[in-house]
């Protein structure tokens, strides 16, 4: 076929819009819209917790149904059980609490819905019951590091009295702090800034009311009554507390904001769905630059707002099941992890983001594959970047133990590629990972070798 000059260069503009248009969609999936992998099936995600060391060891904990604690060491490409319910017909967990030094000390505490604590100190292999602790606890919460000590505060509430404790010496003792009249017949949260410079300020969520302590619990008062038709369902502190003052408050319909510090008076209201389901929050780790706040959502999509809650776009488009658990890695570039489950509640899945660099970044590495995969002999890891920088790959197994890592050296922008050689360790028939570094940002993919 021949083509006139005239409709080669009505193609050659039409190839450049295609061209424009392209770049724009993968652009705006970063900007605005969630890729999301699906890393986990045939659960009930009903908490997930994400290590605080999450960048070293690409370790998070998700509760099955109130009945099972699955942990990945490996950012969610295998599970193992960490602790299953002693009777299974029955929702027996309650939370779950990492230390903020879980990497170094392996530390972490779940809360049984009787108020009994267990707690491991081998990063969830192996598990104790906690027994010199105040009876009857629904929730365990500890101040930042500052010094020496580390303050760790206890609430009890199942059955009454409400009462706050705390020590300060590794658990080995403990004094009641406060008596606090929790008007709730649930299992009232304990929430502490993560901020080292407002870790005096503590909260309780109940069903219907808020009570703040800006003393370590010395004094609370109520912040906010709820005396709507649904009950609260998730309270998040700014990660700049100190400097902006912000909580956020969820119920079953709203985001509630309050820029002052919890002040009774001063709670504003942002509308987030019609229909009624509880809505759980997560904060990027950028937040105090860019306000980005992510909200689950009845509409089976998650909502996203860039300015600190007061408006929500979806994030991504909708999905086959209702969004009902969210988590997000604490440095940014960040990672988000979310929980779907269907209608009736009786199935759902974990998903994983890609890399989200906060509102208006552009990601270094994209469209990161093997190939061939599975592969014998080598392999070709093949990658897009965005900005030019330093790239090391490092391979590791499905155990987390690390087979082979190198620094591939500085790479230009556009599609690059680098030889990986399978022989001595990774010769052998199984499943691998490869991860590419690009400063704080990573990229892993799996390689089956045949």
């Amino acid at each position: 076929m021949n083509f006139s000059p005239v409709n080669i260069e009505i193609m050659k503009k039409v190839r450049l819009l295609f061209t424009i248009v392209a770049f724009g969609c993968l652009y705006s999936v970063n900007i605005a819209f969630a890729q999301w992998e699906t890393v986990m099936t045939d659960i009930i995600p009903s908490g997930i917790y994400i290590s605080p060391d999450y960048d070293r060891d690409r370790t998070l904990f998700v509760l099955d149904n109130s009945r099972v604690l699955w942990r990945s060491t490996n950012e969610g490409f295998t599970w193992t059980k960490s602790l299953v319910a002693q009777d299974m017909s029955t929702p027996e967990f309650l939370r779950f609490e990492m230390s903020d030094e879980f990497s170094a000390d392996g530390t972490a505490f779940i809360i049984k819905k009787n108020g009994e604590v267990l707690k491991t100190v081998d990063s969830g292999t192996t598990w104790n019951l906690l027994t010199d602790i105040p009876s009857k606890i629904t929730d365990i919460a500890s101040r930042p590091v500052t010094d020496q000590f580390k303050y760790t505060y206890a609430l009890t509430a199942i059955g009454g009295p409400e009462d706050l404790f705390a020590t300060e010496n590794f658990w080995e003792s403990w004094n009641l702090v406060q008596n606090v009249a929790v008007q709730s017949d649930g299992y009232p949260e304990l929430k502490i800034s993560s901020e080292a410079a407002s870790a005096e300020i503590i909260a309780i969520l109940a069903e219907n009311e808020i009570l703040l302590s800006t003393d370590g619990g010395k004094n609370f008062y109520n912040s906010f009554n709820q005396g709507f038709e649904t009950a609260f369902s998730d309270l998040a502190f700014s990660p700049s507390f100190s400097q902006d003052s912000t909580l956020y408050v969820s119920d079953w319909k709203n985001v509630w904001i309050n820029h002052h510090a919890g002040n009774p008076l001063t709670w504003t209201k942002s509308e987030l769905q019609m229909e009624s389901m509880p809505v759980k929050l997560a904060i990027a780790p950028s937040a105090q630059n860019n306000l980005t706040v992510y909200a689950t959502s009845a509409e089976k999509v998650v909502k996203r707002s860039f300015d600190g809650g007061t408006s929500w776009e979806n994030f991504g488009s909708p999905l086959n099941m209702t969004t009902s658990q969210i988590a997000v890695t604490e440095d940014a570039p960040y990672i988000v992890f979310l929980g779907i489950v269907n209608d009736d509640l009786t199935s759902g899945k974990l998903l994983k983001s890609e890399l989200i660099n906060g509102a208006y970044d552009i990601q270094s590495l994209q469209s990161v594959k093997c190939y061939p995969n599975p592969a014998t002999g080598e392999t070709m890891l093949e990658f897009t970047v965005q900005k030019p920088g330093n790239i090391t790959l490092t391979i590791f197994d499905v155990l987390g133990n690390t087979l082979s890592s190198r620094n591939l050296g500085i790479f230009s922008t556009g599609r690059q590629a680098a030889r990986i050689s399978l022989t001595g360790d990774l010769a052998i028939t199984g499943l691998y990972f490869c991860r590419l570094q690009s400063g704080e940002e990573s990229h892993t993919v799996k390689l089956a070798v045949k």
